[in-house]
C-alpha cells in the first residue's frame, strides 16, 4: 500500500501539469482564433472550465497565464503594464470563480435540476465576464487618464456585446460539458492520457451527447475529391502535362518509407509563395519582400497568379487587390496539385489545389512550427485536430512577421532614391476553425470559418506607402453518397477590405454555390455546377491623378459554370474529355473544354492534352482605376467596362520515366492567346492608358527535370531543373504590372 501511494502522488502532479498546459494552450489558441472580432472570445469560458476541473488555485493560474501569453504574443503590440495587469487579474478571477462555483452547480445538475443548473451556469458567465470587463476598463482609466463618464459610455456597448457572446456558451454548453470535465483531474493518464486530454478539451466541448453514434466511421474527407483531381488518367511521376511537380510522397502517403522505416524528408515551407517556389514550376517575382506585390510566372499569359482552392472551394473575390496570394495560409494544409491552363471556374491562369491534412485520423494531432528567416522574418503556426469521431474539430493559426523590411535601392531605378535603406515591414495573421459532423459512412456536414489580416508598408511598384488587408472566408459543405455517386453541395462566401494609403478603401466580396455529382471507381466521371456573385465598393481614386475615373464605384456581377467529365478506354489507351460552359454577366457565354490522352495505368510514361477556353475580365479591370510606379514616374490605368472575354487554345505534353534509379521528366506546352487583356497607352499621353483586348501572342514552354532519391548519411534527395520559355507577340504587349518594368 505504501508503494502504491508513492506512485500515485507523482502521477497526480503530472496529470495536473498536463491539464494546466492543455487548458492554457487551448485558451491562447482560441484567443487568436477570434482576435479579429471585438469582444467575442472563448477564453473566459475555457478558464472557468479550467477552474472547475483543477480547482480555484490552478484555475486562477490558468486564467492569468493564458491572458499574459495571449497579450504578450499579440502581433498588434504589447499592452501597457497596467492594462496587462487588468487582463491577467480579470482572467485569473474567471478561473478562480469557476473553481468555487463548480460543486454547487454540479449538485443541481446531477440531482436532476437541469434548468436551475443552467441558470446558475449563466449567472457564473455573466459574473466572470462582468469582472473581466470591469478590471480592464479600470486599468484603461488609470493607464490613459480618461474621463470616467466618457469611458463608461464608450465601454457599455462593448460590454453588452461581450455578455451576449458569452451568455449562450455558459447557458447551453457549460451544463453539458461540466459533468464530463470535472473527472479529468482524477482520471488516469496511463498510455494515451495526454491525447485523451486533448480529446476532452476539443471534442467534448462541441460534441454534446454522442452516445449511440458509431465512433469509427470512415472519414469522408479522405476520399479523393474530383474537384481536386485532374480529370482523366493521372500522371503520377515527376511532372504532368500541366506542369505539376507533386509533393514528396510522405505528405500524402505515410507508408512511403525508406528501408528501415524512415520516412522521406519533407521540409516545411514558411508560407505559400515559398511552397509554390519549391514544389511547382511557378516562379514568384516579388517587388519588395514579404507581402509586396507578387506575380507567379511560368507560361506567358495575362493572369498574375493561378486560382487557389481549398478542399475544392475557390478562394478570392475576383478583384486583384483582394486576391493577394500572400493571404492564402497553408498551416494544416497540403499541396494536392498545381498546374497551368484551365482552372474549372473559367480562368486560364492555372490552379493550385490545397487540401486539409489528415495524417493519423484516428489520433489527436497537434503541430506547432516556428521559423526564423532573413531580414527579421518570423513564422509562428499552430494546427490541431481531433481524432475521427462523430464530431471533429480543426483549428489552424498562422502568423508571419517581417520586422525589418528590405533594401529597395536598385541601380538606375529612380523610384528608390528617396527611400531609407530598409523599409517595407509586413505582418500577416490568419485563424481558421472547422467543425465537421459525420452522420454516417460517406455523409458529413462541415463548416469552416477563417479570418485574415495583412499589413504592409512601402510598396514602390504600386506607389503606396502602406496597405492594410482584412479578409473573411466561410464555407458550408454537405457530402453524401447516392446510387448515382458521391454528391457534394457547398455554400461559400469570401470578403476582403483593402485600405491603401489611408485615403482609399475597397470592399470586395464573392459568394456562391457549388454542386457536384461524381461517379466511377476514381471519381473521374462527374457533373459540376457553380454559380457565383461578386460585388465591389470602391471609395474612389484621388482626382489629382485619376481624373474622370475618381468617383465612387459600387457594382456587382454574376458568373456560372458547368463541367461534364467522362473517361473512355480503348485497349491500352485512356481518354478523358471535359466539356465546359462559362457564362459571365459582362463577357457573355463561352463553350470550351479539355481532352487528355495517355496510356492506361497509374503512372503513364507519356500524356497529351488539348484545351480551349478563355477568362472573363476581372472586376478590377472592369471597374477600378489604378496607377503604378515606374522608373520614369507613374502610369495611370483606367478601367474598361466594355472588355470582352479572352480566347485561349493550349496544347501540352509530358514524357517521363526512370533510368538507373533516377526520375526523368520533360514537359512542354504551346499556348495561343487572342483577344488578350492588356494595358494600352493613350495616344496623347504615354503615361496614361486603359485595359483593352489588344493582345495576341503565342508562347511555348519546355521544362526538363531530373530527380534522384537515395540514402547517404540517412537520406538525400537531389533535383535539377531547367526551363526554356519563348514568346511571339503579334499584337500589343504582354504585361502583368504595367508597363514593361514592374519588379525590382
Amino acid at each position: 500500500m505504501v508503494a502504491t501511494a508513492k506512485n500515485e502522488a507523482p502521477q497526480g502532479a503530472v496529470r495536473r501539469s498536463v491539464l494546466v498546459g492543455l487548458f492554457v494552450g487551448t485558451a491562447v489558441g482560441a484567443g487568436y482564433l477570434l482576435a479579429g472580432v471585438p469582444n467575442l472570445e472563448l477564453m473566459t469560458f475555457l478558464n472557468v472550465l479550467a477552474g472547475a476541473v483543477l480547482g480555484p488555485g490552478l484555475g486562477a493560474f490558468c486564467g492569468g497565464a493564458s491572458a499574459a501569453i495571449f497579450s504578450l504574443g499579440n502581433p498588434v503590440g504589447v499592452p501597457v503594464p497596467v492594462l496587462l495587469a487588468g487582463q491577467i487579474l480579470g482572467m485569473g478571477f474567471a478561473g478562480w470563480l469557476g473553481g468555487r462555483a463548480a460543486e454547487p452547480i454540479l449538485a443541481r445538475l446531477r440531482g436532476g435540476r437541469q434548468r436551475l443548473g443552467a441558470v446558475l451556469c449563466a449567472v457564473l458567465g455573466v459574473a466572470a465576464t462582468f469582472v473581466f470587463d470591469l478590471a480592464t476598463n479600470l486599468a484603461s482609466l488609470i493607464a490613459f487618464d480618461l474621463e470616467p463618464r466618457v469611458l463608461a459610455v464608450g465601454a457599455l456597448p462593448f460590454a453588452l456585446i461581450h455578455q451576449a457572446g458569452n451568455l449562450p456558451l455558459f447557458l447551453i454548453v457549460l451544463p453539458l460539458v461540466l459533468p464530463r470535465f470535472v473527472g479529468l483531474a482524477r482520471a488516469s493518464l496511463r498510455g494515451g492520457g495526454a491525447r485523451a486530454g486533448v480529446l476532452a478539451l476539443l471534442v467534448l466541448l462541441v460534441s454534446g451527447e454522442a452516445a449511440g453514434v458509431q465512433p469509427a466511421l470512415p472519414d469522408s474527407a479522405a476520399v479523393p475529391d474530383s474537384l481536386l483531381a485532374e480529370p482523366g488518367p493521372p500522371a503520377a511521376g515527376l511532372a504532368d502535362s500541366s506542369g505539376l511537380l507533386p509533393p514528396p510522397p510522405v505528405t500524402r502517403d505515410r507508408q512511403t518509407l525508406w528501408p528501415g522505416g524512415r520516412p522521406l524528408w519533407d521540409p516545411f515551407a514558411p508560407e505559400v509563395i515559398d511552397l509554390l517556389d519549391r514544389r511547382t514550376l511557378f516562379v514568384p517575382v516579388i517587388d519588395g519582400g514579404f507581402g509586396a506585390r507578387v506575380v507567379l510566372l511560368q507560361e506567358a499569359g495575362t493572369s498574375p497568379f493561378p486560382l487557389f482552392t481549398r478542399d475544392g472551394i475557390p478562394l478570392g473575390t475576383g478583384h486583384r487587390w483582394a486576391d493577394d496570394p500572400w493571404t492564402v495560409p497553408i498551416t494544416g494544409l497540403e499541396l494536392a496539385g498545381a498546374g497551368f491552363g484551365l482552372d474549372g471556374f473559367g480562368g486560364t491562369g492555372g490552379l493550385v489545389r490545397l487540401v486539409s491534412a489528415d495524417t493519423d485520423p484516428e489520433e489527436p494531432v497537434l503541430d506547432t512550427r516556428f521559423f526564423k528567416g532573413p531580414h527579421e522574418t518570423y513564422l509562428r503556426s499552430l494546427a490541431f485536430r481531433t481524432p475521427r469521431a462523430p464530431w471533429r474539430l480543426r483549428f489552424e493559426f498562422e502568423e508571419t512577421l517581417d520586422n525589418e523590411g528590405y533594401p529597395f535601392q536598385v541601380a538606375g531605378d529612380g523610384r528608390y532614391i528617396s527611400l531609407q535603406p530598409f523599409l517595407g515591414e509586413s505582418r500577416f495573421r490568419c485563424g481558421r476553425g472547422t467543425l465537421t459532423r459525420i452522420v454516417s459512412a460517406g455523409t458529413d456536414l462541415s463548416l469552416s470559418v477563417q479570418t485574415t489580416r495583412k499589413h504592409k508598408t512601402s510598396l514602390p511598384a504600386s506607389g503606396l506607402n502602406h496597405e492594410n488587408f482584412w479578409g473573411d472566408h466561410a464555407a458550408l459543405t454537405w457530402r453524401d453518397r447516392t446510387r448515382a455517386g458521391s454528391f457534394r453541395a457547398s455554400l461559400f462566401w469570401t470578403g476582403a477590405d483593402v485600405e491603401r494609403n489611408w485615403d482609399r478603401k475597397l470592399e470586395a466580396a464573392r459568394e456562391g454555390v457549388l454542386l457536384e455529382l461524381a461517379g466511377g471507381p476514381r471519381r473521374d466521371r462527374f457533373l459540376r455546377l457553380s454559380a457565383l456573385n461578386w460585388r465591389i465598393d470602391d471609395s474612389g481614386a484621388d482626382p489629382a491623378w485619376a481624373g474622370a475615373d475618381s468617383g465612387r464605384v459600387q457594382e456587382s456581377g454574376h458568373e456560372a459554370a458547368v463541367e461534364l467529365a467522362a473517361p473512355w478506354r480503348w485497349g491500352g489507351l485512356g481518354l478523358a474529355a471535359n466539356l465546359c460552359g462559362w457564362w459571365d454577366s459582362y463577357a457573355g457565354l463561352l463553350v470550351g473544354g479539355r481532352v487528355a490522352l495517355a496510356p492506361r495505368g497509374d503512372n503513364p510514361w507519356w500524356r497529351l492534352a488539348v484545351e480551349s477556353g478563355g477568362r472573363s475580365p476581372r472586376s478590377d479591370e472592369l471597374l477600378t482605376a489604378d496607377r503604378f510606379s515606374v522608373p520614369l514616374g507613374s502610369v495611370r490605368v483606367s478601367p474598361n467596362r466594355d472588355l470582352e472575354r479572352e480566347k485561349t487554345l493550349r496544347a501540352s505534353g509530358v514524357l517521363q520515366g526512370r533510368l538507373l534509379g533516377t526520375d526523368l521528366a520533360v514537359t512542354g506546352s504551346l499556348r495561343w492567346l487572342r483577344n488578350g487583356i492588356t494595358w494600352t497607352a493613350a495616344a496623347d499621353d504615354p503615361q496614361a492608358g486603359a485595359w483593352t483586348n489588344d493582345l495576341e501572342m503565342q508562347a511555348q514552354t519546355v521544362t526538363a527535370r531530373v530527380e534522384r532519391r537515395g540514402r547517404f548519411a540517412g537520406w538525400v534527395r537531389l533535383q535539377a531543373e531547367s526551363v526554356w520559355r519563348f514568346c511571339d507577340v503579334q499584337r500589343g504587349r504582354p504585361t502583368l504590372l504595367p508597363p514593361e518594368r514592374s519588379a525590382a
